[in-house]
């Protein structure tokens, strides 16, 4: 059996959203022609994007996801396979006994850390919060530098040019540079690509966002007009 995999929202130079009807498409080509689906909701799952899981946002039921990462928050390694009820029928036999496997810490930890996201509304925040964000930022595409700010909950993504117009690439440190001068101003961001990637903590406090994101908004700011 073939199968197709893909992150909800790719990560490659950027937090990019695919365009809407991209996913019911693909799972309705791999029902037709019984190719598994398997969406990686390694970086996307657990309220990341503003949904329990990326697939959420477009109403796709695959066959297997991958998860981890804020499966436990980061507190303790732990990543896991989740299986329809029609794949897991199909493998009667599988042994899930392994050495590193069935780590009874880590279990509770993901427990823990999935009733602190119910108990503390951690995914309908991410949700309204980073509509919040995405709002504040796109102010930076009035920058020549910024061709495009996007991004889905609590992942976001400042996408660098050289030409508007024609969407150019940026010069080849710019992003890089970007990135050092936030981390300079006491702030984290990800240079990924064409882009500087911004994922704060789902329960980050409203003044340290906003704190926060003014640094990098000043950081965008002085690394564009220096160029």
């Amino acid at each position: 059996m073939s199968a197709f995999i893909a992150e909800p929202v790719m990560q490659y130079s950027g937090t990019q959203p695919p365009p809407p009807e991209y996913l019911a498409r693909v799972r309705e080509i791999c029902t037709k022609y019984d190719v598994l689906f398997i969406a990686d909701e390694v970086i996307t799952g657990f309220g990341r994007t503003g949904e329990w899981f990326g697939v959420n946002h477009w109403g796709i039921a695959p066959d297997l996801m991958t998860v981890a990462k804020g499966l436990t928050a980061g507190y303790v390694p732990l990543a896991a396979v989740i299986a329809s009820e029609e794949v897991w029928a199909a493998l009667p036999g599988l042994y899930g006994g392994h050495t590193y496997g069935g780590s009874p810490p880590a279990a509770a930890a993901a427990l823990a850390v999935a009733d602190v996201y119910e108990r503390d509304g951690l995914i309908e925040r991410s949700k309204t919060v980073g509509t919040e964000i995405l709002k504040r930022l796109r102010n930076l595409e009035e920058l020549d530098a910024v061709g495009q700010v996007r991004g889905l909950g609590m992942w976001l993504a400042v996408d660098f040019t050289s030409d508007k117009a024609t969407k150019a690439l940026p010069a080849p440190d710019l992003v890089s540079r970007v990135a050092e001068r936030a981390q300079q101003l006491g702030v984290l961001a990800n240079a990924i690509g064409t882009s500087v990637e911004i994922a704060p903590s789902l329960n980050i406090s409203a003044s340290d966002l906003d704190a926060g994101l003014g640094l990098l908004e000043r950081a965008v700011s002085d690394v564009s007009t220096a160029r």
